[in-house]
């Protein structure tokens, strides 16, 4: 792989570079959530999403234009940079790859080919083996519940699969509030119960401050009281990673919590909810 690729990456908490202007769809990140580097899979390169989130923090100002997604190049670009973290005199030599991420620039399970690449990650991680590496598939839901992904799931699963789901709602009208979709709130929860029921899953959800917003303490009971209904029907939550903003997200008037705020937060759902929980915090590099 050329030079000024290497180049263009900036392992940065506050940057998260794509590498698609390269005609590439595997980019390494230093992941606040993950503790290290993670191996980012764009399975959006258009930049297609089903959620219009206010707090979106791709940069949707400039486009990809002629680039595929495809099984064979992912393949080829994840080992490149597998063996260029794992290689102890390479440039990422004081790194530790902590797991492959299906992510991007929108909703990875509108590509077809998700199944199948799920597939592939299992083979690669024992073929190379990734021991310690988790698989994380980043979603909103919307086509979470489609069956060519059940079929592929406990595979997936197997191979220290993850499925990190996007909740930053708590009713409909948080949902279209926050996140702005087009598709059905209960179609999301459809999805949701149906694999959420079947497997663990992971919520991230995102807290900022709205329209210069003050905190209060009681201000996410909402969330509190739905997340227990979930659990109370089934759900299986492994954990929660409650986090902040760290890039310039879509609406300006989304501002990310100072780190005070974040312990509040952290304080007020741990007194609340019987689940384990994470907390990333903006750019100060507090520990969790």
């Amino acid at each position: 792989m050329p030079d000024p690729i290497q180049k263009a990456i900036s392992l940065k908490v506050d940057s998260h570079p794509r590498l698609s202007e390269f005609n590439r769809l595997v980019y390494p990140v230093v992941s606040r959530r993950a503790g290290g580097i993670s191996l980012g899979i764009n399975l959006n390169p258009g930049k297609t999403c089903t959620y219009n989130c206010v707090y979106c923090q791709v940069d949707r100002t400039t486009e990809v234009k002629g680039l595929e997604v495809n099984l064979k190049q992912i393949t080829e670009e994840l080992e490149y940079w597998i063996k260029e973290i794992k290689d102890p005199g390479g440039s990422f030599a004081d790194q530790v790859l902590k797991d492959v991420s299906i992510a991007g620039d929108g909703e990875p399970t509108l590509c077809k080919l998700l199944p199948n690449l799920l597939i592939e990650l299992a083979a690669i991680k024992k073929r190379l083996r990734l021991d310690g590496c988790k698989l994380v598939l980043f979603t909103n839901g919307t086509n979470l519940a489609r069956p060519e992904l059940q079929v592929v799931l406990p595979e997936f699963y197997k191979n220290d699969g993850q499925i990190w789901f996007k909740l930053d709602f708590w009713d409909q009208s948080s949902f279209h509030r926050i996140n702005r979709s087009k598709i059905a709130y209960s179609k999301i929860l459809e999805n949701l119960n149906t694999v959420g029921k079947k497997h663990p899953v992971i919520f991230q959800s995102c807290f900022f401050s709205w329209n210069n917003e003050a905190y209060i303490p009681t201000l996410y009971d909402p969330y509190v009281d739905f997340v227990k209904q979930l659990q109370k029907s089934g759900v299986r939550i492994e954990m929660i990673q409650v986090y902040t903003l760290a890039r310039r997200p879509a609406e300006p008037s989304a501002k990310p919590w100072p780190d005070e705020v974040m312990d509040n937060i952290h304080e007020s759902l741990s007194s609340k909810l019987d689940l384990k929980l994470s907390i990333i915090y903006s750019q100060s590099g507090k520990p969790q």
